[in-house]
């Protein structure tokens, strides 16, 4: 054994290599066929045993794609971007795919690209005659499937292309996101403000196809502008109609256009699908967004048998409230519903208070029944001078008045530069038992969140602004609590402005490590089972599923 270890300096030590590794064992075995037929066993029964659990989830295309006979990868770095450049080889063809199948049969989850990636492939025909020769999809066991683009630079057709690949019947979690986003680099698909996903129009077709539903020519795929932007041809675009149909989605990420286009046929659509349970959908992308291209005419009514297992509806970044109000004028859908976003494009959808208060508020209500957690993000315009000094906490308190929900989060702000000067709304000692996780984008002095808490005395996880607010030297001041709101676990994370009128917004983050020790001693007077304090504006790693409010 002594003569197989590998070598090392006596004054420096090298790690241990698989090389090395292999070597050191082989030398122990090869004197006894036992001992190598044990092993080769051994390695086999671990083989087995690790692929599944390494290939179960995969980000990156690039390294499925290697598997196939003759396939080439390039890399080139695009500023913050790394573009990947893979070609398939005519050998895909003949030689056996042997090494593809073992390992695409793992592959349960499969995020497309990574981070800030983008890809560009040659020879999809290749890959689309393979198909047809199999007679399978490539991954035959994929449940769930996320191709986000990258922020600039796609090619529309090529993305469209390789999620026909990707599909397959097997797929319940679908994310998709082929549309251009805002901003330098951000590239037309040249196809129209209708077409603004390619893919997600091709689901739906495929989806009324399977369901015996005829769309409206809004719908069509523009076949004669793709043959122009590519080199697919008139029988390449056929390939696009016999995409597999994904009849068991359980969750759905998908563009507005899909089900807004027209009179919203694709809403009906997807409607149909029988184990549907998340819809998120998603709306504006920036200044390239014009609503009035996208609903044209009254929606059609919504059927009381269509989504028969829909629980989480989220309407994100809605360049209008039309799809809102559509949605929730279907009773069926309302009742059974247990997690609501509603976010309110910040450009394109400002809303006044009255309706905030007098139509979304009592829209949210209707679902108070089943409703566990709900997300209301939306900017109001102000339509008199009394709007601009309205609070959040006065629309917290009716929200809570009229519906029980375990965990909210709510960022209602108004448009203008004085959107921090609210005037303080009292609670007027109002008690919300049911509320667990809060998130509020609110500036708050310390007796605002003293109130705030004193409201929610069930509080587990509470994100709240707080105002700079001097403290007056190291004891309590008049300002903080004498005894504790609450004797509740909670976690809390205060994100930590302070006012200055010479700053845009008028808003400057303030150095946290001044005050430190007086917030943690103020937050800790108030909850004395403090279980986790985190002061910064970094992202929270806390949601309400981690307090089990809603499963997983």
């Amino acid at each position: 054994m002594s003569n197989s270890q590998p070598t090392t300096c006596q004054s420096e030590q090298s790690p241990l290599f698989i090389p090395d590794v292999a070597y050191t064992v082989l030398a122990f075995v090869s004197a006894s066929p036992r001992d190598g037929y044990n092993l080769a066993m051994a390695c086999k029964t671990l083989f087995q045993f690790v692929m599944p659990q390494l290939w179960r989830t995969v980000t990156g295309i690039e390294q499925l794609l290697l598997l196939i006979p003759g396939a080439v990868s390039t890399r080139q770095l695009m500023g913050t971007s790394k573009k990947i450049t893979i070609t398939i080889s005519k050998l895909a063809l003949d030689e056996p795919w042997d090494r593809f199948r073992v390992y695409s049969t793992y592959v349960r989850r499969l995020r497309v690209l990574a981070l800030n990636g983008l890809l560009q492939a040659h020879e999809w025909d290749i890959l689309f005659a393979k198909l047809k020769e199999l007679e399978e999809p490539l991954l035959p066991n994929l449940e769930c499937l996320d191709v986000k683009q990258p922020t600039a630079g796609y090619d529309p057709l090529n993305y469209l292309v390789l999620f026909g690949l990707l599909l397959s019947p097997s797929i319940t979690k679908l994310d998709f996101r082929d549309y251009p986003t805002p901003g330098p680099g951000s590239n037309d698909p040249g196809l129209g403000p209708e077409f603004l996903s390619l893919s997600a129009l091709s689901l739906v077709n495929g989806l009324a196809k399977a369901y015996g539903i005829t769309l409206p020519p809004h719908y069509n795929l523009a076949s004669q502008r793709m043959i122009e932007l590519s080199d697919l041809g008139v029988d390449g675009l056929t390939r696009f109609e016999r995409f597999p149909v994904l009849t068991n989605l359980t969750r759905l990420f998908i563009h507005l256009c899909a089900v807004a286009v027209g009179s919203g046929e694709g809403l009906i659509v997807l409607g149909h699908l029988p184990h549907l349970e998340a819809l998120e959908i998603m709306g504006s992308l920036g200044s390239n967004t014009n609503p009035h291209r996208l609903f044209k005419g009254t929606l059609l009514p919504i059927p009381s048998a269509l989504f028969p297992c829909l629980r989480t509806l989220h309407l994100l970044a809605m360049p209008s409230t039309q799809l809102l109000y559509h949605m929730w004028s279907s009773e069926t859908i309302v009742s059974k519903l247990t997690e609501v976003a509603i976010h309110l494009d910040q450009t394109l959808c400002l809303i006044t208070w009255k309706e905030l208060v007098s139509q979304i508020v009592p829209l949210l209500s209707r679902t108070s029944s089943t409703l566990r957690v709900a997300a209301l993000v939306a900017m109001v315009r102000p339509d008199g001078p009394s709007d601009t000094q309205k609070s959040q906490l006065e629309l917290l308190s009716a929200l809570l008045s009229s519906m029980s929900v375990p965990a909210l989060t709510l960022r209602v702000l108004t448009a203008g530069p004085d959107w921090l000067n609210v005037k303080p709304f009292p609670l007027h000692n109002r008690v919300f038992t049911s509320l667990q996780h809060l998130e509020i984008l609110m500036p708050l002095y310390r007796s605002g969140l003293k109130s705030l808490a004193t409201s929610l005395p069930n509080l587990r996880h509470i994100i709240v602004l707080l105002r700079f607010e001097p403290f007056e030297g190291t004891d309590t001041t008049d300002n903080e609590p004498s005894e504790p709101v609450s004797f509740q676990p909670i976690m809390v994370h205060i994100r930590y402005v302070r006012y200055d009128r010479s700053a845009n917004w008028g808003v400057n983050y303030l150095r946290l490590e001044e005050n430190r020790s007086q917030i943690t001693r103020f937050i800790k007077s108030m909850w004395p089972n403090l279980s986790y304090l985190s002061l910064g504006n970094e992202d929270c790693f806390h949601n309400y599923r981690k307090f089990g409010i809603i499963a997983v």
